[in-house]
């Protein structure tokens, strides 16, 4: 018996992705599990980096190389919204007070758009390099500078640049922590670095070289960082205590972190080119993605708490259902 196209005619032909159980009901395949999908971009080469959860219930990512804002639907559609920048590149995004800003890079701004694809341009403080984005509890806006800064936006008011005590630190990463406080990740001086309310900054070492990426703040209250070079996983509690996770596996390039719904730490292994799920207790679980050197960067949880990833490489945007 011959199939048609995207038809199965048994079990066998169903490719099992995930720990998902793929079957064929009524010459269908379906998938029965966490199960995952991958979404091919309408735009080839376009660097898919980092991707959020919008204020409208769809996940919005950045697309460095097209110069390209994206959109796709829980079902997998996709739209792309041009961004009309001098910008070398499209960089982090975050979503605050029902828009989405994001990162123009070397551009001298920062991009505001909204879920109807509306988009507009606020001047940068900070000009340079920005690698990370992000917002507190009240709102304002956060992002780190290759001028050795971290710079706090204030919507439609103020903007105000923080100086890192260590020179040429390259801050990357930025996210909200305990007590109003912001962190920021140093890439070449290998720290964490806390900003209180009042502007105070303190730096916390971590392994030395391990070029920290990304960090989320687990179920235990503190930090787990990735590194870009293959260094297992970090932990640093708010107080500045720091311990490395040993991981069975080579996990370079770690470029992106969430917390899932399940209390599990969800992020890219970029060289065994694989979604890993890490429990506090160290228990991890891997998840294969089917196109190879995908390069797996920017994570964020779903409005149903499934998890979505982007292929730098691949040009794709991955889904595990939960």
């Amino acid at each position: 018996m011959v199939c048609a196209p995207g038809v199965c005619c048994e079990d066998t032909q169903c490719t099992a992705l995930g720990n998902g159980t793929n079957t064929c009901t009524n010459g269908q395949c379906s998938c029965v599990g966490r199960c995952l999908t991958e979404f091919p971009l309408p735009t080839a080469d376009a660097k898919p980096s980092s991707i959020v959860l919008g204020p409208d219930g769809n996940m919005w990512f950045t697309e460095a190389n097209a110069h390209k804002i994206g959109r796709i639907t829980p079902a997998g559609v996709i739209t792309e919204f041009p961004v009309t920048t001098t910008a070398q590149s499209i960089g982090p995004i975050v979503a605050v007070g029902g828009v989405l800003w994001f990162a123009e890079s070397n551009s001298g701004e920062l991009g505001m758009i909204t879920t109807e694809g509306v988009i507009s341009h606020v001047t940068q403080m900070d000009p340079t390099l920005v690698q990370g984005i992000s917002a507190d509890a009240a709102g304002n806006i956060w992002h780190t500078g290759f001028n050795n800064t971290v710079v706090r936006v204030v919507p439609g008011g103020a903007q105000t640049a923080f100086t890192l005590p260590t020179p040429n630190a390259a801050p990357k990463w930025i996210a909200p922590g305990p007590d109003n406080t912001m962190w920021a990740l140093e890439n070449n001086a290998s720290k964490a670095a806390r900003i209180a309310a009042d502007g105070a900054i303190t730096e916390y070492p971590l392994t030395d070289n391990a070029g920290p990426q990304a960090m989320a703040l687990g179920p235990d209250g503190n930090f787990w960082i990735t590194f870009g070079n293959g260094l297992g996983m970090g932990k640093l509690t708010p107080q500045g205590v720091y311990s490395v996770v040993n991981l069975p596996f080579d996990q370079s390039y770690g470029a992106g972190i969430v917390l899932g719904d399940d209390n599990a730490l969800w992020y890219g292994a970029g060289i065994g080119n694989s979604v890993i799920r890490l429990a506090v207790d160290g228990t991890t679980t891997v998840f294969p993605v089917p196109t190879p050197s995908a390069r797996l960067s920017g994570f964020a949880k779903g409005a149903d708490g499934s998890i979505w990833f982007t292929e730098e490489d691949g040009n794709k945007i991955g889904h595990l259902s939960n």
